[in-house]
């Protein structure tokens, strides 16, 4: 813990939600996603294909491999991973680039035990699914016997998944699912011809005979547009699928939910504010009905200074999702139609704008900070859903941690009105008084010019036995200007000047030689990006300095 001779620098940090232990960096500059497993009424992971033959006492490969379909509600950085089980386990990690459904791809690592049916739990978020893995003994149990429904002419119930566009690489959403009948269990593996640059393969075990699925992963790079047939061949059985590649140009047909009135269920992600510039947090997802994959390409015209645009592939037909990026700067506050058009299927979703904000307090909004250039000695802070009432005013509540690992803290509560920025504080934290005293004061005001002071009422109370009637004075040092902090320059901030004063018994008197001063730098929209303190003297005692953040 950083120790300081002043003793009301302790009570501005107490007032602020900030302590300073050493700690883990944990959050990487890089924003975290949000979302949820997909899984079942029975929590079973859905889409989940797991690939490979497991073996007893045999390391994992890249064959090795589960599949898990995911709801990302926020793109941004993932960590999905499984408990170990039997001494292996599975694990991803990456960014989401968009929201909607994704397929992710869990490596498998380490070496089955013994074998067995094993279950792992998938753990994304705050949420979790499970699914099953079967090993075999050392020897591998021995190899399956089974046909391939349709043979040998078209593959009966064959499902291609994912888009083909020639020219772009296949990902993890391509893939074909083939029916089976099995007449003896064990190991299987399937490895298609090379058909227009695409091959497709699976592994696995059939624990039971009788009708099953074998899933096989595609690879490669389509080259040419068209439609194709490729072989699949198992012993002396053999069918084929079709397999149609799309040009790089083909557009999908596809029709908005809800059109031609509101869209359906479109989510809006992000803060909206008059005067600040939409950022890649500020995303529409709409849904839509595809009738014929391809590529779609979106742009909405320009409403109240906003844009909207987006483009991407459709890899299948039905219910999908698509996610447009906002762009430009709101021109004023309100709540503002923008309409949404692919060929004749349009509708509308909505945008709030709020005036600007010097300290917002909208739910999962989150800041990170710096203590003194020490790129390990860092702050994080979050506003929470639930909210406080007291004073007959409501107070958003929020958290503050130096190592995520160890949970949270409350850390202070907020609320505005009109230009007034109030805190709920308790005086035996904030000025260290013997005892409880809650108080309401403004910390900041953003109607006001350059050079406008104010002052809180007097505080009345005992430090260490000790009378003392204390309030504090706030000025506007400098209002919308740019400030730089950690090499990023924010426009619109206010700086505001913390003094305290004491009553000497007749007057009230500035105690700046006694306690020192304090500089909080409030830019627009963002909130609380730099706080300074300095001695009696006028030098600086310490500083925190904003990393990174996340208004919602």
């Amino acid at each position: 813990m950083k120790t300081y001779k002043l003793t009301l620098l302790l009570f501005l940090l107490a007032a602020f939600f900030f302590s300073c232990q050493k700690e883990r960096s944990f959050e990487n500059d890089a924003f975290p996603s949000d979302g949820q497993l997909q899984a079942d009424a029975s929590l079973i992971c859905q889409g989940n294909i797991v690939s490979g033959v497991y073996k007893a006492d045999t390391a994992l490969n890249t064959s090795h491999f589960v599949d898990v379909s995911v709801q990302v509600n926020t793109p941004g950085v993932y960590s999905i991973y499984t408990d170990t089980v039997n001494g292996y386990f599975f694990r991803a990690q990456g960014t989401f680039s968009a929201s909607g459904v994704q397929t992710v791809r869990l490596a498998g690592s380490g070496k089955p035990l013994a074998a067995g049916s094993n279950v792992f739990t998938v753990f994304y978020d705050s949420t979790n699914c499970f699914f099953n893995v079967i090993v075999t003994g050392p020897g591998g149990g021995g190899s399956a016997v089974f046909t391939l429904n349709g043979s040998p002419g078209n593959c009966t119930g064959a499902d291609v998944q994912g888009a083909y566009v020639a020219g772009t690489a296949v990902t993890v959403s391509n893939k074909v699912t083939l029916q089976v009948n099995v007449t003896t269990t064990g190991t299987y593996t399937v490895t298609t011809a090379v058909v227009n640059g695409v091959t497709f393969s699976g592994s696995g075990n059939f624990t039971a005979t009788g009708p099953q699925t074998v899933v096989l992963a595609a690879s490669g790079t389509p080259t040419a547009a068209g439609s194709f047939n490729v072989p699949v061949t198992i012993g002396t059985s053999s069918c084929q699928f079709p397999l149609t590649v799309t040009g790089a140009g083909s557009a999908a047909v596809y029709t908005f939910n809800g059109a031609p009135g509101n869209c359906t269920n479109a989510v809006i992600n992000g803060s909206y504010y008059a005067g600040t510039a939409l950022t890649a947090v500020n995303t529409v997802v709409l849904n839509v009905n595809v009738t014929t994959i391809g590529t779609w390409n979106i742009t909405t015209t320009t409403t109240t200074g906003m844009t909207f645009s987006g483009s991407g592939s459709f890899t299948a037909t039905g219910a999908q999702t698509i996610t447009l990026t906002g762009s430009g700067t709101p021109v004023a506050a309100g709540t503002f139609n923008i309409a949404v058009t692919t060929g004749s299927s349009t509708c509308s979703f909505s945008i709030t704008c709020q005036p600007a904000d010097y300290f917002p307090r909208t739910a999962n909004s989150n800041w990170s900070y710096e203590w003194d250039d020490d790129p390990d000695d860092t702050t994080y802070v979050t506003a929470i859903t639930p909210t406080i009432s007291a004073l007959g005013n409501t107070y958003n509540i929020f958290m503050s941690t130096d190592d995520i690992s160890q949970g949270m803290d409350s850390a202070g509560y907020y609320r505005r009105s009109g230009g007034d920025y109030f805190q709920y504080i308790n005086l035996a934290d904030y000025l260290l008084f013997d005892n409880d005293q809650w108080v309401e004061n403004v910390f900041l005001k953003d109607n006001q010019a350059s050079g406008f002071s104010w002052t809180t009422s007097g505080y009345s109370g005992t430090i260490s036995g000790t009378p003392v009637t204390i309030r504090i004075k706030f000025t506007i040092l400098q209002k919308d200007v740019s400030v730089v902090v950690n090499g990023t320059s924010y426009a619109n901030t206010i700086v505001v000047e913390e003094k305290y004063e004491a009553f000497n018994g007749t007057a009230w008197v500035d105690a700046t030689a006694a306690y020192g001063t304090y500089r909080s730098y409030y830019s627009r929209n963002i909130g609380l990006i730099k706080l300074e303190g300095f001695d009696p003297s006028g030098m600086p005692a310490f500083q925190l300095e904003m990393r990174r953040y996340q208004v919602f």
